[in-house]
This record gives C-alpha cells, sequence and structure tokens, in this order.
C-alpha cells in the first residue's frame, strides 16, 4: 500500500474511533485542531503566514497481568501552510508521523521502541541537554519532533536509570552540531538521583558523527551531562554538557579550510520565584555560558585557548483569573552581535479549547539577521 492511501487510511480510523475502556486496558482516540496566523514586519520576510494542523492521536493500553502493561501510541501532523507577500510561495501541505511507539512495561522497568520524545535536564530556557527535541522555549502548544530509538527506563524507585540506542539517519536532531553516521548506532544513558539535594542527573551519551578524519576513521563525539535542582524558599537549578570529538573536525569550503572545536561545553544557572502580588507573579531567570575551543595556534603545535559568551533569559507569567494569563519573556545573546528578543501574549485556557495572542519582536531575526516584529494568534481545539 502506498504511503499516502496508508497515512489516510489510518486518519480514518482515528477519525472515526471513540475511546474504549474495559477491565483490562483502554483505548483513546485524540484529534488536535490548530489555526495559526502571523503578520510579519521586517526586511525580506514574508508579510504574513497562516497555518493548519491537524493531529489525530491513537493510544491504548492492556495489562495482560497486574504487573504487566503493553501500550502503543500513532499520532501523524497534517499541516497546510501558506505564505502572503511571496509571489513564488505556493501551499505546502505535509504529512508525517509525529509519535509511533510501542511499549513493554513489567512493575518498575520499562521498555519503549519507536518514535518518542525523550527528554531530560531542569532548565526551561536555554538547556544544555536538549540531545533529543527541538522544542522552542516558551512557545504555546510545546510541539517537537519525535526521534527513533529504543529506551530503556527502570525505576528502583531510587534512583532511575535510563538507557537509549538510536539508529543513525544522517539528519541533525537536538542540539547536535552535525548529523549522527547513517548506519551506526548512537548509545547512552542517565542515572537520576533524589537526596537531601534535590534532584541530580548524570548523563552520557557516544556517537560517531557524519565527518571522518583525514585517514577515514569516523570520528566520535562522547557528551557528559550533568543538572542538579534545588527546592527551597525558591526554586534553583544547573544543568551542563561537555561535548568531545575523539579526533579534529575539517571542513573545506569556498573560503578554505577549518577546524571545528574539538571541546565545546554549556553550563546554565536559573532560579524561580512566586511574588505574593495580586493572583502571584510568577518569575523565572536564567543565565547561560557557552565555551569552544579556540583553534587558533594549533597548526604550531600551541596549546588551544578558548572563547566564551553568555545568554539570559526572565519569563514572568501572571494568571489574570482561573482562565487567563499574560505571559512576558525577554531573552539575550552576547555572542550574536548583541541580539535580543521579546514577547507578550495573552493565554486562555478551557478544557478543549485555548488560545495565544502574541506581539513579539527580534532584533536578528534566524532567517534574515535583521530585526522583525510579529503579531500572531494561535488557537487550539481538543476532542
Amino acid at each position: 500500500m502506498p504511503a499516502r492511501e496508508a497515512i489516510v487510511t489510518v486518519l480514518i480510523l482515528l477519525f472515526g474511533s471513540g475511546a474504549i475502556h474495559g477491565q483490562s486496558g483502554r483505548l483513546d482516540v485524540k484529534n488536535s485542531f490548530t489555526a495559526q496566523g502571523v503578520v510579519l514586519r521586517g526586511a525580506f520576510l514574508p508579510e504574513g503566514m497562516a497555518q493548519f494542523a491537524w493531529k489525530p492521536e491513537l493510544f491504548g493500553e492492556y495489562y495482560l497481568r497486574q504487573n504487566l502493561r503493553l501500550a502503543a501510541e500513532i499520532s501523524l501532523d497534517n499541516r497546510l501552510e501558506l505564505l502572503f507577500g511571496e509571489p513564488e510561495a505556493d501551499p505546502e501541505l505535509e504529512f508525517d508521523l509525529y509519535r509511533a511507539w510501542a511499549a513493554a512495561a513489567w512493575k518498575s522497568t520499562e521498555l519503549k521502541a519507536g518514535l518518542q520524545h525523550i527528554r531530560m535536564g531542569v532548565a526551561s530556557i536555554y538547556r544544555p541537554l536538549q540531545w533529543f527535541d527541538d522544542l522552542v522555549p516558551g512557545s504555546f502548544l510545546q510541539d517537537t519532533k519525535g526521534v527513533m530509538a529504543l529506551n530503556l527506563s527502570h525505576f528502583f524507585p531510587n534512583p532511575e536509570l535510563r538507557i537509549w540506542a538510536l539508529p543513525g539517519t544522517g539528519e541533525r536532531i537536538g542540539s547536535q552540531e552535525f548529523a549522527t553516521k547513517t548506519g551506526s548506532w548512537e548509545y547512552g544513558g542517565r542515572l537520576g538521583i533524589s537526596s537531601w539535594l534535590g534532584e541530580s542527573g548524570l548523563s552520557f551519551d557516544l556517537r560517531e558523527t557524519e565527518f571522518a578524519a583525514p585517514d577515514s576513521i569516523p570520528i566520535r563525539e562522547y557528551r557528559f551531562g550533568l543538572d542538579q535542582r534545588v527546592d527551597g524558599f525558591m526554586g534553583g537549578w544547573l544543568e551542563a554538557e561537555l561535548s568531545v570529538l575523539d579526533d579534529e573536525l575539517w571542513f573545506s569550503g569556498q573560503n578554505g579550510s577549518f577546524i571545528d572545536p574539538r571541546y565545546r561545553g554549556a553550563a546554565t544557572l536559573g532560579g524561580d520565584y512566586t511574588f505574593g502580588l495580586g493572583n502571584g507573579l510568577y518569575a523565572l531567570a536564567e543565565i547561560s555560558l557557552l565555551w569552544k575551543q579556540q583553534n587558533h595556534g594549533l597548526a604550531e603545535g600551541k596549546f588551544p585557548g578558548f572563547t566564551s559568551d553568555w545568554r539570559g533569559a526572565l519569563m514572568l507569567n501572571y494568571p489574570l483569573g482561573l482562565l487567563d494569563s499574560l505571559v512576558l519573556l525577554g531573552t539575550y545573546n552576547d555572542g550574536s552581535a548583541g541580539r535580543y528578543s521579546s514577547s507578550l501574549s495573552w493565554r486562555r485556557t478551557y478544557d478543549k479549547l485555548s488560545w495565544d495572542l502574541s506581539l513579539g519582536y527580534d532584533s536578528a531575526n534566524p532567517l534574515t539577521q535583521a530585526d522583525a516584529a510579529a503579531l500572531s494568534l494561535t488557537i487550539n481545539y481538543d476532542i
């Protein structure tokens, strides 16, 4: 059966099914409809954009025994995107798998295989451990692409152990600087511990990059992660990553050859607190330091130095009532010529209906590296 026909068949089944609950299991169907409109003001940008999305989801679970649970989920991401103010822009219609996984759980151990979401770490905006997702800080719907993976989790209950294996696809995921080699496997794990210090985590990941050294030996990347969260009169956290290549990465281009840093890292320090003002003003602040090896002098055998830059963010959330809230997010990036951005959002949430009206400004839009303003409205309905 062609891929498009298979997707249409799944859509019909998902849209036509209903929730089924039994003594040993259940089958749930969810359909999410989203409409988004954006008006842009900036050089070399379209005048506006409209996007319509339908995300059907089918989830089922069944208990073979009291402690043996089987579960599966499949969901699709179907989008129609329209650009305005661009004479050559044609409507884009996409049909993609969003999630497709199956899992078996025995007591405190679960094995999940397929297209899934893997997230870890404690930071909210600047996340050094954003290894496997592309979540946008402060975004309304928190959508992210899934990754194909085998994920084994075990709860002792303390500590928590997670081990993963991902096949290389030749495409970058998460915060990767370059993709994993096609045909290879990426391995890693995370150990989470709860103690009087708070919530602690240690992570490790090993993979072969898509590039090779001059002698054609694959170059491996080793990633180490650390995160720590403490809760007292206020919340606080630290999240850090160190990336090490086992050889030098040489690139050749129109501007000559250069070496990619063998060592790079990032660390984020953050905290949050709710002030007793009105209905309660929630404040979250993070500062992040990024550093990498400076390759000048390597050819002469000199010890390499390091360059660094920092980023900062502040988010304020004030509930106007049970349904409404105002969210203000501001960021600053010292390493992108002093780039700063800000957005103010009004959000309302019902049981099934929610929307977000946002006004934002970016001094260096990623598409044009010039200042741009945007007014956007996102409406989401779940059934």
